[in-house]
């Protein structure tokens, strides 16, 4: 039995530091060995919802402007879109404010509004020009939204954007 224990013990362990791959050895089919049994399945579906969830993670790295910042708006992660697009790379991204890309014809109560919203655990969305490191705007629609821990606090921000500059270059041309 206590060896059993300890297995369990030991799988907990490395689940919570973060090695989920695991499928403990079942010697005996009694009480303990079922519950060898219930753990390797929930860590077939713990490993099952980690790939689900690098799934769409790959998918919007490759497709959208992301980044995440902690409670106080400094950036703690770009992915490479955002670097191609804004021309900065991760080094001068990480540990900035996201002012660095804030073009001065954004009004600054646009981004009050944002701040009130997603403080208030909801999910922003909107409209933004935004100023590459050459000086050049581009346009992107932006939702930005807090990441709760298991308490409701809010614990970090992600914004996912869209370059739409070309579309609403092509909105001006039509209008000319």
């Amino acid at each position: 039995i206590t060896g059993n224990l300890k297995k369990l013990q030991i799988a907990s362990e490395m689940i919570s530091s973060g090695h989920t791959k695991i499928k403990l050895q079942v010697d005996k089919h009694d009480e303990i060995g079922n519950a060898l049994l219930a753990f390797n399945t929930m860590s077939e579906k713990l490993n099952e919802n980690i790939s689900f969830l690098d799934g769409y993670k790959t998918a919007i790295d490759n497709s959208s402007i992301v980044s995440k910042t902690n409670l106080k708006g400094t950036i703690t992660y770009v992915n490479q879109v955002f670097c191609d697009t804004s021309g900065y790379t991760k080094e001068e991204l990480l540990g900035r404010s996201h002012n660095i890309i804030r073009h001065p014809s954004m009004p600054k109560s646009a981004f009050e509004d944002m701040w009130t919203t997603i403080k208030a655990k909801k999910v922003w969305k909107g409209v933004v020009t935004n100023m590459r490191k050459d000086g050049s705007a581009y346009i992107v629609t932006a939702t930005v939204l807090p990441i709760l821990n298991r308490y409701g606090k809010i614990i970090e921000y992600v914004a996912v954007r869209h370059d739409i500059t070309e579309l609403e270059e092509s909105k001006e041309e039509i209008k000319k």
